[in-house]
């Protein structure tokens, strides 16, 4: 993400002040570019019955190619969750 990366710049940044080991130093400007981008989000509906519930959480999920910003795959995945309330509780 970009705030990761921000914090990663800065930390290299704040080594460069003298604070640091001069043999441990990292160089600035010699990050690797990303070839692709997976991202995703996760959703979920909540039906209730009685004493059990059901969880349907859906996952959507894209890997892009960042050079031509081609979506090279597209997936979903549905997950279901059976939740039973117990009769008495503590």
């Amino acid at each position: 993400s970009a705030e990761e990366r921000g914090g990663l710049r800065e930390d290299r940044e704040h080594m460069q002040q003298g604070y640091t080991d001069p043999d441990t130093i990292k160089a600035m400007g010699r990050e690797k570019g990303a070839d692709f981008m997976f991202i995703g989000s996760v959703n979920s509906v909540k039906d209730v019955e009685k004493n059990k519930s059901v969880v349907l959480y859906q996952v959507n999920m894209e890997l892009i190619d960042l050079e031509t910003n081609v979506k090279l795959w597209l997936g979903q995945k549905d997950v279901k969750k059976v939740v039973t309330k117990p009769r008495f509780s503590f």
